[in-house]
């Protein structure tokens, strides 16, 4: 899913990057509706903001005909996402233009890209191959747990259930939620319910245990084709 994610926001990256005035705020209205609907960029976004909220103060409270920086990465993707927004909140053109930029739209759009758009594009492509790696170390964990060690993990959080996610955790360098797994609430349903089931059948004492075996024992005996006859039976134990 991220990675299909990845492929989106590139591909409407490499438009906006080679579009011509007519495109530009179009374009930018599109990504921001894209932005907006997607769950997974709107998070990435909000944690992006209140990480950086002097950054959003600043840049909320600067001359629009100046040029916003920022000190690090996340400070810079804050910035391109405010003033980024600001253009696609309005329907002029040439909102974009500042007396900070020069030149025509090629030079001044160009410009303007460089100083917040890249650094957004770049932040989010970079925080989803981190959540990617991420996620693809918790399905690996979880197809490893369920092929070679389910009942070893299912029996250090049974062991102890208040330390049992701490101690199963500690299995693989990667967190996991045990109670999260479909297959280890299954598995302990299934033992409840042999356990509930086998409390039901009436204990049987030695006698009868002794009793029901030398009756099955006759059964199979007299039930057998061809039936063994007593002269057979004497005749064997004599011989031997």
């Amino acid at each position: 899913m991220l990675t299909d994610l990845r492929v989106k926001l590139r591909t409407r990256r490499s438009r906006i990057a080679s579009c011509g005035w007519e495109d530009f705020l179009p374009l930018t209205k599109q990504f921001y509706k894209f932005l907006d609907d997607n769950s997974v960029l709107k998070a990435v976004v909000a944690e992006l903001l209140a990480r950086n909220q002097p950054t959003v103060e600043t840049t909320q409270n600067a001359d629009p005909n100046e040029r916003v920086c920022g000190d690090t990465a996340e400070e810079a993707a804050t910035v391109g996402y405010l003033k980024w927004r600001v253009f696609s909140n309005q329907n002029n053109p040439s909102g974009f233009y500042s007396h900070a930029l020069h030149g025509d739209f090629n030079q001044s759009s160009g410009m303007y890209k460089d100083w917040y758009i890249e650094p957004l594009f770049d932040y989010l492509d970079e925080t989803l191959d981190d959540a990617n790696v991420v996620l693809a170390m918790l399905i690996r964990y979880k197809q490893k747990v369920e092929w070679y060690r389910r009942a070893e993990v299912l029996r250090l959080y049974e062991d102890d259930t208040s330390r049992g996610k701490g101690t199963s955790s500690s299995t693989c360098s990667s967190s996991f939620s045990i109670r999260a797994c479909p297959f280890t609430s299954s598995q302990s349903q299934r033992r409840e319910n042999r356990m509930s089931s086998h409390s039901m059948i009436p204990s049987i004492t030695s006698s009868e245990k002794s009793r029901y075996s030398t009756r099955k024992v006759e059964e199979s005996l007299t039930s057998r084709k061809p039936s063994i006859r007593r002269t057979d039976i004497v005749w064997i134990t004599t011989s031997r």
